[in-house]
């Protein structure tokens, strides 16, 4: 693991292009963010004004690096384990935008306007699951749960993952990181995904 810091600000001394570039993305995540908020219906909800950008580069199955199995679905590979994010304000919303790079083929394809999603069975995945109190403020005064033996609690929703084509985002909005977590399942072509 490598980690770099890098301004995202014209003018700011370390900043270029592609950095600028990120930040712009940033800028339309987050009013694209608050209009989704809004739309929920909640009065209150935490916060979506992104001070931060996460690029992780991961590797398809197969390739540079050997990816554990995902414990859940079994048939899958787990490029970015089960997890909710710490260390954020609370109920700040997150948002990812997928990108992946082609190499060879396989590639994810989306008609513009048209919910019909085609992708190949090796396509990247986000996977969900309920996990009550998983971060945020009631994390440190978990009640034991009562596993099965998929690794789900028996008290909640199955997990699920759904398919994640190039170019698009999902966004965990308000408490959804406190009470539930994510992972990423590896697809076929390198991928690329900004995290606020």
């Amino acid at each position: 693991l490598r980690m770099f810091a890098y301004p995202w600000t014209a003018g700011e001394k370390g900043a270029t292009a592609n950095t600028v570039q990120i930040g712009n993305l940033n800028n339309t995540l987050s009013k694209h963010t608050k209009s989704l908020l809004s739309k929920s219906g909640k009065e209150v909800y935490g916060s979506c004004d992104y001070n931060l950008t996460l690029i992780n580069r991961c590797y398809p199955d197969g390739s540079v690096v050997q990816l554990k199995d995902e414990p859940t679905f079994q048939n899958e590979k787990c490029t970015v384990s089960w997890h909710a994010d710490s260390s954020l304000q609370h109920y700040s919303t997150i948002a990812v935008y997928h990108c992946t790079r082609p190499e060879g083929s396989g590639i994810n394809s989306v008609a513009d306007n048209d919910v019909k999603v085609d992708y190949d069975d090796k396509s990247w995945r986000i996977a969900l699951k309920q996990y009550p109190n998983a971060e945020g403020p009631l994390a440190s005064k978990l009640k034991t749960r009562q596993s099965t033996s998929d690794g789900t609690s028996s008290t909640t929703a199955p997990p699920v993952a759904v398919p994640l084509p190039n170019q698009y985002s999902y966004f965990l909005l308000d408490d959804f990181n406190h009470n539930n977590q994510h992972s990423v399942l590896a697809g076929n072509t390198d991928r690329y995904a900004s995290t606020h």
